[in-house]
């Protein structure tokens, strides 16, 4: 269960960004421009945050998650030729 709920939390914080971003560009037009690009990025932090808090959890929280995400920055950074 709580598995399930670590998992599930990301995507309820991907929503708060599709929100934010609806707010930021006013494509609601009951509620008109609202918010910034501050609160966009602050949103996506908060996605990748609770990302690394689930990896953390599904890893047994031996604290890797960090390492975890640099070796795949690295990784895709090289597929994407930005790193030699």
């Amino acid at each position: 269960m709580v598995t399930w709920a670590r998992v599930a939390k990301i995507a309820e914080e991907c929503g708060e960004v599709v929100a934010a971003y609806i707010g930021v560009t006013g494509q609601n037009p009951r509620k008109g421009v609202a918010g910034s690009m501050d609160d966009v990025v602050d949103e996506l932090l908060d996605v990748a945050l609770t990302a690394l808090a689930a990896v953390e959890h599904l890893t047994g929280h031996r604290g890797e998650a960090l390492g975890l995400l640099n070796r795949k920055i690295v990784r895709t950074g090289i597929r994407a030729g930005v790193i030699t």
